[in-house]
């Protein structure tokens, strides 16, 4: 099954906007003229653009950039989308190189002590937008907004910093939302929203979404993610060096396939992890990369991409179940439990780790849950036919998972 940039799928619409496919219509024809390509996209580029924006040299071994732009090679991207990648490849760069500056300029960081972080992780589709929303209403948490996990250093200072970068990450929203119409019903973005913040994390299957990249999902799972983890807790550090107060509460389906790092990277943490029917999630998940992916390339084969993310997020699903059978430092949350009595579950989820909801922020939280949530249609529509895939399939795939959690009571599926 594959569609082309501009059609619909068959059970789903994942076009982007007609200027997006006039313009790369556009992009193709003077690259044609010009033999030669608008947008380039290799590492020496992608070096010497952080090179200029952090003014040095930058020297070190970067395999996970090698693998996902020979993948982006081969993946059809239209001048538009290698435009996109290598704007992400280069902010990755950039944050990468800054951190080490910050950490040199005010020497205390990795002396900041997080109290009581957590992190909310499961397979897309589960409610870890909810929880994660939820609880960044107490007032007494922090959560990273997509201004600041955008581009988080320099740490902004007193002036005009905060709202030139908050002014920056919403035409990049609007941009995005422009380019890919449906996204907004999927996984809405906004500058002072929370978001995934697997931003501060060099290499994640992030990158990875509106690409066909095959090779470098692979190469993910295959590669020690330590020495990410580690730059992540210096990362947290970084950005809670003046408020040592607050409590931080991050969240991305990222982070599945590595609780064993977190744990060990992250002192006190807590861990909550969220389940629901993985059929629901690999749909959902699918019909989001769709989209991206559709916004990128050319062509878009929706049954390939099917295949891609099942084999990734299932093998997420096995390695978190090995990190659950050898620690006992992680909270469940039921999806259907989480919908149904949302305050219930931030209750016992508080009451795990010493906490109690009372005051403002319970307000707080009743209130976000009247605007954003009760009564509320979502318009994304997706299926794992939309992607060739079958619950045959799905079954087989996540038999592990489905067999641990349902012997918890955690997933319902139908599993005939």
């Amino acid at each position: 099954m594959e569609s082309r940039v501009g059609e619909a799928a068959r059970d789903g619409d994942f076009r982007p906007a007609r200027w997006v496919s006039r313009t790369a219509e556009l992009g193709r024809l003077v690259e044609k003229r010009a033999g030669r390509p608008l947008v380039r996209l290799d590492e020496s580029d992608v070096r010497a653009r952080v090179a200029r924006r952090v003014g040095r040299a930058v020297d070190g071994d970067d395999p996970g950039l090698r693998v996902l732009l020979a993948d982006a090679a081969r993946a059809g991207l239209t001048p538009v989308g290698r435009g996109w990648l290598r704007d992400q490849l280069v902010r990755r760069g950039v944050t990468a190189e800054l951190i080490a500056d910050e950490v040199r300029r005010r020497p205390e960081i990795p002396r900041t002590p997080l109290r009581t972080p957590i992190v909310v992780l499961g397979l897309p589709r589960t409610g870890t937008t909810l929880l994660h929303a939820l609880l960044g209403c107490d007032p007494e948490a922090f959560v990273l907004p997509f201004w600041r996990l955008r581009q988080p250093y320099p740490l902004p200072a007193a002036g005009l910093h905060r709202p030139v970068r908050i002014a920056q990450a919403a035409l990049l929203a609007a941009a995005a939302r422009s380019m890919a119409p449906t996204l907004h019903d999927i996984h809405p973005v906004a500058a002072l929203r929370p978001e995934e913040d697997v931003f501060l994390l060099r290499d994640s299957g992030m990158l990875g979404t509106p690409v066909a990249a095959p090779n470098y999902l692979r190469w993910l799972q295959e590669t020690d993610p330590t020495p990410d983890y580690r730059c992540y807790h210096r990362h947290l550090q970084a950005v809670l060096h003046d408020r040592p107060d607050r409590r931080v509460v991050l969240k991305s389906p990222f982070h599945l396939g590595r609780i064993d790092a977190l744990l060990a990277a992250v002192p006190g943490v807590t861990v909550v992890h969220t389940h629901r029917d993985p059929g629901v999630a690999v749909a959902s998940w699918c019909s989001l990369a769709a989209v991206l992916s559709g916004a990128s390339s050319d062509r878009v084969d929706l049954a390939a991409l099917g295949r891609r993310w099942l084999d990734f997020w299932a093998v997420e699903a096995d390695r978190a179940v090995t990190a659950r059978d050898a620690t006992d430092r992680i909270h469940d949350v039921r999806y259907e439990s989480l919908v149904a009595d949302p305050l219930a579950e931030v209750e016992r989820l508080y009451g795990r780790v010493g906490l109690q909801l009372r005051g403002l922020a319970r307000r707080r939280m009743t209130s976000w849950l009247r605007r954003h949530h009760h009564g509320r249609v979502s318009a994304h529509r997706y299926a794992l036919a939309d992607f060739a895939l079958d619950r045959e399939q799905l079954d087989r795939r996540f038999g592990r998972y489905l067999d641990w959690a349902g012997a918890r009571g955690l997933v319902e599926a139908d599993r005939q």
